[in-house]
This record gives C-alpha cells, sequence and structure tokens, in this order.
C-alpha cells in the first residue's frame, strides 16, 4: 500500500458493481480527464464481494483496480460491513436491529445490523481478513475506508446484555449505581443488573408518568454514553484486524 504525499486531493466514490463493466474504462478516462487523483471503492459491496459465507469473489474489483491505476488513479478501498447481504440476514436474522416497539428492521437498508451481534462480528471479521489479505500489499491501493457512517440504536438481547455489561464495568456494584443515579426517589432502587432495561422513546403523559421507562432522563444519559462507545468498538474490531492481516501480508 503506497502513501502519497502531495497535499489535498480530489477524488470521488464509484461503485462498479452498479456499473456495466464497459462503462468503466470510460469513467476512468472522464475521471482522470476531469483532474482527479483518488477513487474510493467497495463500500456498500458485500453481497459482491461474498456471494456467499467464506466464499470470495475479489475478480471484478481487481479489474476495475486496473482501470483506474491504468489512468494514474489512486483507490481507496472501503470494508463493505455496512451492508450485510441477504445470506448473511437469511443464516442469522439476529443481527437485524430491534425497534423499540419489538419490530426488527427489515433487510434493504444500510446499516441494518445490531452492533452487538455476535454472528454480525464473526462474518464482518471473516470479510475483513480476506480483503485484507488479497488487497493489503497492493500498491494500487493507498488507503482504507472502515465501514461508513457508524450509528443506529438496536433494542434487542444481545444489546441489552451489552449495556448492562457496560453498567456494571462503569459502578462495579448495584448499590453504587442506585447511589449515582438517586434511586432511592419514587422507591425505584435496583436489587441487580439484570432489572436495568433499555428506555425506549416515549412522550411523558399527563400527571408526569413514562409508560416504558424508569428514570428516563438518567438512564437516557446512560444510554447516550454507552451508545457512544459502540461506534468506536465496531471500529476497533474492523481496523485492529484490518491493520492486524496488513502487516502479516
Amino acid at each position: 500500500m503506497a502513501a502519497t504525499n502531495r497535499g489535498i486531493q480530489l477524488g470521488t466514490a464509484y461503485y462498479p458493481e452498479q456499473s456495466p463493466r464497459e462503462r468503466w474504462a470510460e469513467d476512468a478516462r472522464l475521471m482522470a480527464d476531469a483532474g482527479l487523483s483518488l477513487v474510493r471503492l467497495g463500500e456498500f459491496a458485500w453481497a459482491e464481494l461474498e456471494p456467499e459465507a467464506g466464499r470470495f469473489d475479489f475478480g471484478w474489483l481487481d479489474e476495475a483496480l486496473d482501470l483506474f491505476a491504468e489512468h494514474g488513479l489512486e483507490l481507496v478501498l472501503s470494508t463493505p460491513t455496512a451492508t450485510p447481504p441477504a445470506w448473511l440476514v437469511r443464516e442469522h436474522p439476529d443481527i437485524l436491529p430491534l425497534a423499540a416497539d419489538g419490530r426488527r428492521i427489515g433487510f434493504g437498508n444500510r446499516r441494518h445490523y445490531c452492533p452487538n451481534a455476535p454472528a454480525l462480528h464473526a462474518a464482518t471479521d471473516r470479510i475483513v481478513s480476506a480483503l485484507g489479505t488479497h488487497f493489503g500489499p497492493d500498491a494500487r491501493v493507498c488507503a482504507w475506508q472502515i465501514d461508513n457512517e457508524f450509528g443506529g440504536r438496536c433494542y434487542c438481547d444481545h444489546c441489552r446484555a451489552a449495556f448492562r455489561l457496560w453498567l456494571r464495568s462503569k459502578y462495579g456494584t448495584i448499590d453504587s449505581l442506585n447511589d449515582s443515579w438517586g434511586t432511592a426517589f419514587w422507591s425505584q432502587r435496583y436489587d441487580s443488573f439484570d432489572d436495568v432495561g433499555l428506555p425506549a422513546p416515549d412522550s411523558i403523559r399527563p400527571g408526569g408518568f413514562s409508560r416504558r421507562a424508569l428514570l428516563p432522563g438518567v438512564i437516557w444519559h446512560a444510554l447516550h454514553r454507552f451508545e457512544q462507545r459502540l461506534p468506536a468498538s465496531l471500529f476497533r474490531l474492523i481496523g485492529f484486524r484490518l491493520l492486524a492481516v496488513i502487516e502479516q501480508t
């Protein structure tokens, strides 16, 4: 992987998997003629790169990289982890995020995943390792993009368990959590971390009661702090695996 040091460069995202092959060379020429020097590829191409679990098809991406490199364009390669393919959802439906009302968010979006789902982590590790092994030493690739626009919220059992684990790590004991949150107010004291649920969005009803969340303000604050760590955790999962594989190639 070659690094450049030419100051600010102008580039674009390109999705060869969405265009006819006969169009790629012309698009590469037009980009070069327009003065572009960088092209980003692969960020939403998981289904094309891994058509089924453990079977990888990098030939079309190699072909695209060749065309752009021939026109003097450097490549930023992305991990496609923002778009879990249909076969992964079919084999592991629990990777789909759960909305606050209990509905599963369906396939057909991007970032349609629970960030704490073990099956997602395993599949992510596999595709990132394969990409790093194949393209890590590739001189055509000047940089990598990790995933795409981390975010989203899930209310599934994986997330509930991860939230409780984070609370246990942060407070140590349930008594410490109770003291910090002031749960003696209105007799809202917790007996164990297993009593703490995920707060669902809910307007305050007339009379000041919320149907689905105790201590709504305090728990929402804790949930936001917890969720701020999730992108970093997923970023480390992808980035450290990619770096480790590239260093070994």
